[in-house]
Order: structure tokens, then C-alpha cells, then sequence
């Protein structure tokens, strides 16, 4: 079976006059590179003459140089605006992973050659954006059997109540004083230290009292 993939590169190659992609890729003029976008615009790999498996940096520098020089042509020249505009898209696309994998998605589908009534990705990308989610056939069958709902429930509720002891007994450790930690945990151990702190109080006020008897005499 044909890698689809391998179908839309050759497409590519077969849309740029040169053979070179990615680092080793030539640009024209900017009348000559504003042709080739517009006529392109709708194919983000053969706008900045990438693969599919260019790099994001190599992406972003083929998307500098296009910009450079597209930006020498005419200012009132409206086709470079779009070519420019065409450029931005595309690099803002192929560098972001998920919109990367989308756009392949569409790609494959494509039909780059008829550029006129093609549809574009932004359309396609509408197109598909409230679409449903549709859930594996299998799993929509079972959960159609009575219980299985409430059964997959009570499952993820056991394999998330371990977490839950640990977060409560982290809570325990940090939040709760160390005085009431001490006296649940070891409730002998801090009555004899009370004792011992009430009965060093008692006779620091007796040596007071004494002291003071003795100045009054």
C-alpha cells in the first residue's frame, strides 16, 4: 500500500520548480516567489519548501526568508500582502504539533492540483470543528448492557482511592499541629510533659514568694 504521505510530497516536488526542501531549499525573486505562493497557497509544505518531517526551526527560517523577500516587492502590490499573508499561515500551522497533525490529516485528502476549487485547510478545519466525537463501536456496545456504566465507575473509583489516602495522610502530616499530632499519637507521653511543665511553674512561684517574704523582712 502507498504511503499517502509519500503521495503528497511528490506532489510537492512535482509543484516546485526546484528539488531541494528545508535547509537546502532556493527562493527567486519576490515577483517569483509571490507567483509560486499564490499558486500554492492552499499546500503549507510547498509554500515554504518543506517536508513533512522538516524540523520547526528550519520551518521558521525558510518562513524568515520568504518574508524577506517578499518584502522588497512593490508596497501597493495587494498579491504580495496575500502572499505574505499565505506565508504567515502556513509556518503558523506546520510549527504548531497538533495543528501540524491536523493539517497532514487534510493533506492527505487534498487535491493540490485543482487549486482553484480545492478546499483550503481553514475551510476544512471549519468544516470539521463540530463535528461529534464519536466513541469505538465496541465500547458503545458495552456500555449499552445494564450495570457496565456503574461497574467502569466503581473501578476508577478503587484505582483512585489509594491517591486519595495519600493526599489525606500527607494533609495529616503537614496541616495538623505537632502538639495535637503528639497527643493523639503518644497521649502518656504529653501528660507527663504537662505534669512536668505544671510542677516547674509551681515552684518557680514558690521561689518567688520566698524571695519576696525574705526582701520584706
Amino acid at each position: 500500500m502507498s504511503d499517502p504521505f509519500c503521495e503528497v510530497e511528490t506532489r510537492i516536488d512535482l509543484q516546485t520548480s526546484l528539488t531541494s526542501l528545508g535547509e537546502d531549499a532556493a527562493f527567486g525573486d519576490a515577483e517569483t516567489e509571490i507567483e509560486r505562493i499564490l499558486g500554492l497557497r492552499k499546500n503549507f509544505y510547498a509554500v515554504l519548501k518543506v517536508g513533512r518531517e522538516t524540523e520547526t526551526d528550519t520551518i521558521r527560517e525558510n518562513r524568515r526568508r520568504l518574508i524577506q523577500i517578499i518584502g522588497t516587492a512593490d508596497c501597493a502590490n495587494k498579491r504580495a500582502e496575500d502572499a505574505m499573508d499565505t506565508v504567515e499561515k502556513a509556518c503558523g500551522v506546520l510549527v504548531h504539533p497538533a495543528k501540524r497533525l491536523l493539517y497532514n490529516r487534510y493533506a492527505v485528502k487534498a487535491d493540490f492540483d485543482d487549486a482553484g476549487n480545492a478546499e483550503s485547510y481553514h475551510e476544512w478545519e471549519a468544516r470539521h470543528a463540530n463535528d461529534e466525537v464519536k466513541i469505538p463501536g465496541w465500547l458503545e456496545t458495552l456500555l449499552s448492557f445494564r450495570g457496565v456504566a456503574f461497574f467502569c465507575v466503581l473501578l476508577v473509583s478503587l484505582l483512585v482511592l489509594p491517591f486519595y489516602f495519600v493526599i489525606l495522610i500527607l494533609t495529616v502530616i503537614f496541616c495538623v499541629p505537632l502538639h495535637y499530632l503528639g497527643k493523639w499519637c503518644c497521649p502518656g507521653h504529653m501528660e507527663k510533659a504537662q505534669e512536668r511543665a505544671v510542677e516547674k511553674f509551681t515552684r518557680d512561684q514558690e521561689k518567688a514568694e520566698t524571695s519576696s517574704a525574705l526582701e520584706n523582712v
